[in-house]
């Protein structure tokens, strides 16, 4: 059997050169997280170069196993939310060395892997009420969007209101703007491959303001050079060799049973921010997919064609497959010495060129094992080339904000909640814990408690435990 009958491509409407393209395009949406993560979890004492090493393994082993057994269009790379946990809060925080939180994040996948062999990945996913789902997919559109526009600095820092407007003088707004606006041209024009263009011609600009001297180089600020100094690196996994995993440190974790407890707290964070992120991206991308279907058919789209339906036992099915390859790659990355993967909303940015088999998250997995070796390439690309991509395809995902129903608060305001919670604490995990316990709340002192399910005040139990033990009797620092 050939991979072209493997990934069904003519049953999905598709070919080799569309998925091949929109593998390259989403490889290109999410190849910064490389750069991001490395630095992060350098800051919490990582070696970085076995970190970029570890992290472009991890991310390929999971897109592989996501494209190969799943056979949709899902790529995987390290959680924003359990990076920025691991280091700013476990390390930096609370003081804990950084082999406790890789091991936090080896359990956790075990956990995550045992959860996909049963049906409780459907479970909580079903008891998640509709309105936050929308909220969630919403929410991370316009956590998405706001990481692209800090990037490129278009938003910055401001002592007076906390974020503020870039300078429009400097090349990294001016050129991040031109490519969003370049990428919506060509978005309405139809043009297939329009958001990887985008990102080509941003890249050619900023080449061309560098050599002008428009675009200033200073790596202190990220502003890293658009000209390669090296083509391969044929010794990327030296930094395997000097990466001492400490045993000794993990002594940490009896120091105290308040230590202890934080570190269950921590795995379940862990596992929650996954699983959302997992969950959230089935349900964005497959309404994206179902709109672009649509309209390709010339046929109107309802609620039902833009939401991810999980009452079907297709659906079900579909969800336990895609939990099982991103548990196994989570464990991989976690003895590889990185975070935890999950499924990227960036994959959206295939469907909107017409990818639709797991062959193009196989196009995406061998991209990340070349930036292995072109590794020069890839790391001199500074965010406001991908900046455009990426804030497009937070106005794709924040599409759902429409089907919540602003007009009944006990649904309006946990979904308003989730989706502004998101983007403000740069933490998925956040949005969905206010979200849930408002939704209860709410829902019981109105008088309508008949509509929770079961499972929802499962998880209202276990939010409530979860944020009384870190926001008020262990708070974060």
């Amino acid at each position: 059997m050939n991979f072209i009958n493997y990934f069904k491509l003519k049953e999905h409407g598709t070919d080799v050169k569309t998925e091949i393209l929109a593998g390259l395009t989403m490889f290109m949406a999410m190849a910064f997280m490389l750069i991001v993560t490395t630095n992060i979890l350098g800051e919490a004492g990582m070696n970085k170069d076995a970190v970029f090493a570890a992290t472009a393994l991890g991310a390929a082993i999971t897109c592989f196993l996501l494209g190969t057994i799943y056979n949709k269009i899902y790529i995987a790379g390290p959680s924003t939310g359990i990076i920025t946990y691991f280091t700013y809060t476990l390390v930096q925080g609370v003081g804990l060395p950084w082999e406790v939180g890789i091991l936090a994040v080896i359990c956790e996948a075990i956990i995550l892997l045992s959860l996909a062999l049963t049906n409780v990945t459907e479970y909580i996913l079903d008891s998640i009420p509709d309105t936050l789902k929308y909220g969630l997919t919403a929410g991370l559109g316009l956590l998405i969007a706001f990481i692209g526009l800090q990037g490129s600095g278009i938003i910055i820092a401001n002592s007076n209101s906390l974020v503020g407007i870039g300078d429009f003088r400097t090349a990294q707004c001016a050129l991040t703007l031109i490519g969003v606006l370049v990428t919506g041209i060509l978005m309405k024009k139809d043009v297939k491959g329009a958001i990887l263009i985008g990102i080509i011609i941003t890249y050619i600009l900023g080449l061309i303001a560098e050599l002008t001297g428009w675009y200033v180089v200073n790596p202190a600020i990220g502003a890293y050079s658009l000209i390669p100094t090296q083509i391969i690196n044929l010794n990327v996994f030296s930094g395997f060799m000097n990466y001492s995993f400490n045993i000794n440190n993990l002594g940490a974790l009896t120091a105290s049973t308040s230590t202890m407890i934080f570190f269950i707290v921590t795995i379940f964070i862990f596992l929650f921010i996954d699983l959302t992120s997992n969950l959230s991206t089935l349900i964005g991308v497959d309404s994206q997919m179902n709109k672009f279907d649509c309209e390709a058919n010339n046929r109107d789209c309802d609620s039902n064609d833009m939401n991810y339906n999980v009452e079907t036992k297709e659906h079900k099915s579909k969800l336990k497959e895609a939990a099982l390859p991103a548990a196994i790659g989570s464990i991989i990355s976690g003895l590889l010495g990185t975070t935890t993967m999950v499924s990227y909303l960036e994959s959206v940015a295939g469907v909107t060129i017409g990818g639709r088999t797991g062959l193009a998250a196989v196009v995406t997995g061998i991209c990340l094992l070349l930036c292995l070796l072109f590794s020069p390439l890839i790391t001199i690309l500074p965010q406001f080339v991908v900046a455009p991509a990426i804030i497009v395809v937070g106005m794709l995902m924040i599409n759902s904000i429409r089907d919540i129903d602003f007009s009944d608060a006990s649904e309006g305001l946990p979904a308003f909640l989730t989706v502004i919670l998101i983007p403000l604490t740069y933490d998925i995990g956040e949005g969905i814990i206010f979200g849930i316990i408002s939704y209860v709340i709410i829902k019981v002192f109105s008088g309508n408690y008949k509509e929770i399910k079961l499972g929802t005040w499962l998880l209202f139990i276990f939010m409530v435990m979860i944020f009384i033990c870190i926001k008020i009797v262990y708070p974060v620092k």
